[in-house]
């Protein structure tokens, strides 16, 4: 897998959330189907960027829930989306 590291100012992004469990093995097989399911919400609600862009997948921990959120930057509210602040700093 290729990757960079990246310096990101702080950013509003919006996306679809999922609950991962502390098994490795399952949250692989949810995050692969939860991309799939995110890519096609995109193309149903006709979601598109000119030019280059970024997907973001974030994991976090909340009240000891696990979550993956899938999301691009926020460029107008979107049903069914969760919104989340991206602090400013370096990502991979």
């Amino acid at each position: 897998m290729n990757y960079e590291i990246v310096t990101k100012k702080s950013c509003k992004v919006i996306g679809l959330q999922v609950e991962l469990t502390t098994s490795q093995n399952e949250n692989h097989r949810i995050i692969a189907s939860h991309w799939k399911r995110f890519n096609r919400e995109l193309r149903i609600k006709e979601i598109r960027f000119d030019g280059s862009w970024l997907k973001y997948g974030i994991t976090k921990k909340s009240n000891n829930q696990y979550m993956y959120l899938t999301a691009i930057p926020k460029i107008t509210d979107v049903a069914g989306f969760t919104e989340e602040e991206l602090r400013g700093g370096e990502y991979i």
